[in-house]
């Protein structure tokens, strides 16, 4: 027995809707279009001239496609395109988009929704709007709360096959009322946000854009300026696509500025882009926001809360691309702990890359970055003094290691004491006392109590900045027995001269100047108790020189 198929056939025209036909099986549905019906929807945008290259991410969204079958089975597939400010995200889902719209008769919706752009995100509500019109249905019959559009939109997709495209996208929540309910459609999102949440809750497929091969980059770069001329000039076109960035916003800028001046080599507009300051004044159109480097960077700073955009400014400060989260955390002055949150935010709208402990700016960005630091960040000059004795503490760290090694072991406590110093008077007093300890250890086994009592000294400091005083005041006092053991006037004045200022900080408010209870007074013994102060050990904290 052959199943009857239902069979529906719409008539236009004015031929009074006469139909001929032999023999017909299966139920007839005979409809007029009303006069003045909207076509099926092509909404997308014209396709990117030149566009170049991208096959290995072209061939990841064919495969989605071919996953989703021909007729669509199962649930709606959401791609989500990710990738830095310029890196093509737009390009490629329209030009994906211009390739396979064929396979899907019901038409292509497109929105930019607009969630990095200096204007205020589109709202879904208006966006369903625009999609319910594109769909035939009459202003008048909007429901008027925004779930009852997007119930009302999910039914009329129901059975389409039709493409979604949804670009420049803010967070999941502005696209989720947008993703139609039935497997018969697809849905493209490009956002500069990771969106997790689209992945974890709503299946959404990554697609993560990186730079362009250099290879590609170049072939766009003749695409627009002429391939003679790159040919010509291969070096130049090779330091180009370098000082670009590979980001194809940036290459199409300055291609295009070589291509308006047929007189202009590329070795001289390298020139122009080769002083990092006037960088991004270079790659900008003149006449388009959209096409400039520094406006299209610049919303995605604006879009952060004040924490990770200052995480950002000051990061700028740093003279190279690549940060741990240690340095970051000395250049921010916090936590490592809470640094490392700030960072995975800008990592999550990529304005910065992760790989492995290292975290990683594209060069342009960098250059952002800086130009932001020394625009907006008043803490910039106090970063460069934190981030140097962060790197002074490096280097004694490694140079305490490499003595350690060969063997010299005095030599690794002292590295390790002024690793210790470098940093004390900043946060990271943890990793200071850890460096006094291994140093301390090592001064007692190779018998120097004149070095043991600095070590000491230095803990004491770190107590106190801790508020530890009753710690401050025993370490103290056993750099005091250190250094009367080593018979060092200086070292001996400047553990007395830090008990003085810890005990008469915190001695009790009798207004008799004792300094009887919890933090007994020292007294000086001995010929050096009259001496006055040497050079170098007035203040509570002096280092002698060694």
């Amino acid at each position: 027995m052959t199943e009857e198929v239902p069979t529906r056939i719409e008539l236009g025209g004015t031929a009074h809707n006469v139909i001929q036909a032999g023999h017909i099986t299966g139920g007839v549905s005979m409809t007029s279009s009303p006069a003045g019906r909207l076509p099926v929807p092509q909404q997308l945008p014209p396709d990117i001239a030149q566009f170049t290259g991208r096959k290995d991410d072209l061939d990841r969204l064919d495969a989605l496609l071919l996953e989703r079958g021909p007729a669509g089975t199962g649930t709606v597939v959401v791609t989500a395109l990710g990738g830095t400010a310029g890196v093509g995200k737009t390009a490629l889902a329209v030009h994906w988009a211009h390739r396979v719209k064929h396979h899907f008769p019901d038409g292509v919706l497109y929105a930019d929704l607009h969630g990095y752009d200096p204007h205020r995100p589109a709202e879904p509500a208006k966006v369903l709007d625009h999609f319910l019109h594109a769909l035939d249905i009459r202003p008048v019959r909007f429901p008027e709360d925004p779930d009852g559009k997007a119930t009302l939109y999910r039914s009329l997709m129901a059975e389409r096959r039709t493409l979604v495209v949804l670009d420049n996208a803010s967070d999941p929540a502005q696209v989720r009322p947008l993703i139609p309910g039935s497997p018969t459609c697809f849905v493209v999102v490009t956002s500069r946000s990771r969106l997790n949440g689209l992945e974890a809750r709503d299946g959404a497929r990554p697609i993560a854009l990186g730079l362009m091969p250099v290879e590609d980059a170049i072939t766009l770069l003749g695409e627009v300026v002429g391939h003679d001329r790159v040919d010509a000039e291969p070096r130049a076109a090779r330091e180009l696509v370098r000082l670009c960035d590979r980001l194809p916003l940036a290459l199409r800028i300055a291609a295009q500025r070589v291509s308006a001046d047929p007189a202009m080599r590329l070795a001289e507009l390298v020139g122009d882009l080769s002083v990092e300051r006037d960088r991004l004044d270079g790659l900008d159109a003149g006449d388009d926001e959209t096409t400039a480097v520094r406006p299209v960077f610049s919303w995605s700073y604006h879009a952060l809360p004040p924490a990770p955009q200052r995480v950002f400014r000051l990061l700028g400060v740093h003279d190279s691309p690549t940060i741990t989260v240690e340095t970051a955390a000395v250049l921010v002055d916090t936590t490592a702990r809470l640094v490392r949150i700030e960072l995975e935010s800008l990592v999550a709208v990529h304005l910065l890359a992760r790989t492995g402990p290292h975290y990683r700016f594209h060069d342009l960005v960098r250059v952002y970055a800086r130009e932001r630091a020394v625009l907006d960040e008043p803490d910039r000059f106090d970063a460069v003094w934190r981030l140097g004795a962060w790197r002074r503490y490096e280097w004694h760290r490694r140079a305490a290691t490499i003595n350690h090694e060969l063997g010299d072991h005095w030599a690794a406590a002292i590295n390790l004491r002024d690793a210790a110093e470098a940093i004390l008077p900043y946060r990271h007093l943890d990793i200071a006392m850890e460096c006094c300890r291994e140093a301390l250890t090592a001064f007692r086994d190779l018998g120097d109590p004149r070095e043991a009592g600095r070590v000491m000294r230095s803990m004491a400091q770190a107590h106190a900045r801790l508020g530890e005083h009753e710690e401050a005041v025993r370490h103290l006092r056993s750099a005091l027995a250190q250094a009367r053991e080593a018979g060092d006037n200086a070292d001996i004045r400047a553990a007395e001269a830090g008990l003085d200022e810890l005990l008469r900080d915190h001695a009790p408010e009798s207004g008799s100047g004792a300094t009887t209870g919890p933090f007994p007074g020292s007294r000086r013994h001995g010929p050096e108790a009259t001496r006055p102060p040497g050079p170098g050990t007035s203040g509570p904290w002096p280092r002698p020189s060694t």
